[in-house]
Parts: structure tokens; C-alpha cells; sequence
């Protein structure tokens, strides 16, 4: 079972990412759950709100783990991190709990140097090198098994980076 996850700032080319790894490597693609709840909520959220993201995102993550040869997941539960430790200063313990329960493979963390993509849904353009920085800080601080995906050739990077970890049993 491959799991990988892509993960980072806001408009970093996360989405974009996560499809073509999916695609390339025949791998279950899970979408953000965010994305879909900030639809349905108008953009608005609170606190609380955050939770049942980060809950329904790790459901998603698991459930999909039970079978076939992989997933890729469009996002997790470090995003949820940094975005609830960005916006209202803490994180809620049991995301943190279910932060450090969601395993990965590998994580795919996209640097910011891609051109901001106005979204009615992203909150911050300004801010993209300072909130990477915080998913550094999480990512070592699980002592994570990750990767920088920046500059140009981003699928090539990402694929590289897979076909060493699985050569085996890609």
C-alpha cells in the first residue's frame, strides 16, 4: 500500500499535483474535504468548523487505505494544523491527535513559487513563504519522510522522488 500526501501553502500547486501522481502511478486520488465543506459554507468557518474537517479529511484518508495499491491524498491533517495554529492560534488537541495518528509514506510538500491563483476560497497571498515555513516546522517536528517540490518540471520532481521510495514495487 502506497500512501502519499501532498501538502503546503495556499495556491503552491498542491491539487494540480496530487492529480497527476494519481493519474501517473494508477493511485486512488482523495480530494480535500475542505474545499468541499467552504463551498457549501460560502467560504466561512470557525473554529470548531476545523474539527469536523480535519475529522471527515482523516475518514476520507483511512477509509481509502482498506484498499487497492494506493492513494494519493490532496491534502491532510498538517494543513489542518497550520491553518487552525495560523488563524486562531491553537490547534485543537484532537486534530493534533489525529495529525499524529495519519501516517504517510511520503509527503510531497509544495514550495510557494508558483503565481498566485485568485480563488474565492484562499485567504492570503502574502503570507505563503511564512505559512511554508510552518509546514517545515510540522513536517520535521514528525520527523516526516518528506520532499520539497519547487521550481519548474513539478511532476518529474514527484515522480522521481515515488520511484525511489517504491522502486520496488512499482
Amino acid at each position: 500500500m502506497i500512501k502519499i500526501a501532498v501538502t503546503g501553502p495556499e495556491s503552491s500547486g498542491k491539487t494540480s499535483l496530487a492529480k497527476h501522481i494519481s493519474k501517473f502511478f494508477s493511485l486512488k486520488l482523495v480530494s480535500e474535504y475542505a474545499r468541499e465543506f467552504l463551498n457549501l459554507a460560502n467560504g466561512k468557518y470557525t473554529e470548531s468548523d476545523l474539527l469536523l474537517i480535519a475529522k471527515e479529511q482523516y475518514k476520507q484518508n483511512h477509509l481509502e487505505t482498506l484498499s487497492g495499491k494506493g492513494l494519493v491524498a490532496d491534502t491532510e491533517l498538517t494543513v489542518i494544523s497550520v491553518w487552525s495554529q495560523d488563524k486562531f492560534g491553537k490547534i485543537d488537541p484532537l486534530i493534533e491527535q489525529l495529525r499524529k495518528k495519519e501516517q504517510f509514506d511520503l509527503y510531497l510538500l509544495c514550495y510557494p513559487d508558483l503565481p498566485w491563483e485568485p480563488d474565492p476560497l484562499r485567504e492570503d497571498p502574502f503570507r505563503r513563504i511564512e505559512l511554508f515555513e510552518n509546514y517545515l516546522t510540522f513536517l520535521d517536528n514528525a520527523n516526516a519522510n518528506y520532499s520539497i517540490i519547487k521550481g519548474e518540471n513539478r511532476e518529474k520532481q514527484a515522480e522521481n522522488h515515488i520511484n525511489k521510495l517504491y522502486s520496488s514495487y512499482l
